[in-house]
C-alpha cells in the first residue's frame, strides 16, 4: 500500500519506526492496559468511520478522487475495505489547526491493528502510538508515547 507517501515528510520516519518496532528516541514504551486499548479502537474505528464517507455528497468534499477524504480540513487518504473485519485497510489523517499539523496513521490487518497520532506543534512532535493484536486471552500489545524535535 502506497498510503503511507502521503504522510508528511516530519511524520515519515517515526512512522516506519514505530511499525518496525524500532526505538525512537524521546519515548518510551509500555504494556497495554484496557484504557489505552478501548481509546485507540475508538480512534482506528473513527478513522475507518471517516473513510466510509468517500464519494458520499455533502460528506467528502474530494467528490471524484476515490480514497480520498476530505471535510473540515481533515483529508483521509485510505486503502482497503474499512467494513470487512478480516481485510486490510490503511489510513493516513492529516489537518492543520492554528499553526499545528495533526497527524493520525491507522492500519489493520487480520487480529492487529496499529494507530498513531502525531502532533507538530514547530518542531516539537507530541507522539503516541499503540499496536494491538488479539490473542486466546485478549487483546495484547503496547503503547509508546513521548516527544521529540523534527
Amino acid at each position: 500500500m502506497q498510503i503511507r507517501a502521503h504522510l508528511p515528510a516530519w511524520a515519515q520516519a517515526p512512522t516506519q519506526k514505530f511499525l518496525d518496532r524500532t526505538p525512537i528516541e524521546g519515548t518510551k514504551s509500555e504494556p497495554l492496559t484496557e484504557d489505552i486499548f478501548w481509546e485507540s479502537f475508538r480512534q482506528g474505528a473513527g478513522a475507518a468511520e471517516l473513510a466510509s464517507k468517500d464519494e458520499v455528497p455533502r460528506e467528502d468534499n474530494a467528490l471524484g478522487k476515490p480514497g480520498v477524504v476530505s471535510r473540515n480540513g481533515l483529508n483521509i487518504y485510505y486503502e482497503g475495505d474499512s467494513s470487512n473485519s478480516r481485510g486490510e485497510f490503511e489510513a493516513v489523517l492529516t489537518s492543520k489547526y492554528r499553526g499545528a499539523e495533526y497527524v493520525t496513521y491507522v492500519h489493520a490487518e487480520g487480529s492487529e491493528f496499529s494507530v498513531l497520532r502525531m502532533t507538530n506543534e514547530d518542531g516539537d512532535v507530541e507522539f503516541k502510538g499503540t499496536q494491538v493484536h488479539r490473542t486466546a486471552q485478549g487483546p495484547d500489545g503496547f503503547f509508546i508515547a513521548g516527544q521529540f524535535s523534527v
